[in-house]
């Protein structure tokens, strides 16, 4: 019976090795003779093939610390190539580099279709008003949002498109609240948009609990997240195509002055951000 379990620890050890790519595992690589007086002390001979693994102590841990050691591999390399650059074609070069990988990786986007917008109500507020919008950022697939306009603009305005972190009510919430209405106050025509899995863009809607049947935004996003990526796609694609969407509509806007338009978020809004950029 030692012998045996000895032998599937050392063939689960090997297993484990192989998965994580481990270089060096330290386990009992002769079987346990019959022989063995199990009565000995401990110190006399140690069964326990997992005693020097310090490394990988923890199987939970065992993936998610081989993707970061080739994160980091990848950011020393990356570093490397950044300090080299030093001229203006040297870093012209480098952003054709990045926008084509980033192309690759979240691309092709999609043909661009009618936006057919439309204004379901407006709330009339101190000093500006709010029309609520459906706009379809694809054909039939719809992206809810609010344009915030203050009043008493009488030539075309600067726009900023607001994109939201990671909240489950989005721009509703207080915070994002604040960024809007202090850009409002400064003369600015805001579009706050709902990201997918959040406020009225949630993807998985049970009517039953009036909630995703999913759960809360970061799971709606890690669950369509892995849909996309098991059909060659990413969820990136459609997060960051509502953004360019979006600053298509506000272009059709009397108020927004075209030439002016930018692009503000926080945390995970902050990422779509420098993604669209």
């Amino acid at each position: 019976i030692f012998h045996n379990m000895a032998t599937r620890y050392y063939c689960i050890a090997l297993a484990c090795c192989v998965f994580a790519g481990v270089e060096v595992l330290y386990a009992q690589k002769d079987p346990i003779p019959r022989h063995v007086d199990l009565a000995r002390k401990p110190e006399q001979e140690n069964l326990n093939v997992f005693d020097q693994w310090i490394r990988w102590n923890n199987p939970g841990s065992l993936l998610i610390n081989h993707l970061t050691k080739q994160a980091f591999e990848h950011y020393a390399i990356r570093d490397q190539e950044i300090a080299r650059l030093a001229t203006r074609n040297d870093w012209t070069t480098r952003q054709q580099l990045v926008r084509k990988k980033l192309m690759e990786i979240v691309g092709p986007f999609p043909e661009k279709t009618p936006l057919n917008p439309r204004i379901t109500g407006v709330l009339k507020k101190d000093g500006y008003k709010v029309e609520k919008i459906i706009y379809e950022s694809m054909p039939g697939f719809y992206v809810s949002a609010c344009l915030f306009i203050p009043d008493g603009i009488k030539k075309k305005a600067p726009a900023v498109l607001n994109l939201i972190g990671h909240e489950q009510e989005s721009f509703r919430a207080e915070l994002d609240q604040v960024i809007i209405l202090n850009l409002v106050k400064k003369g600015i025509v805001v579009l706050a948009i709902d990201p997918l899995g959040q406020g009225e863009h949630v993807q998985y809607y049970d009517p039953e609990v009036k909630f995703s049947s999913i759960g809360y935004s970061v799971v709606e996003h890690c669950y369509f997240g892995n849909q996309c990526f098991l059909s060659g796609s990413s969820s990136a694609r459609y997060f960051l195509w509502d953004g360019i969407r979006a600053i298509d509509y506000l272009v059709t806007r009397k108020e927004v002055d075209s030439e002016k338009i930018g692009v503000t978020g926080f945390s995970g809004g902050g990422t779509v951000t420098s993604y669209l950029g």
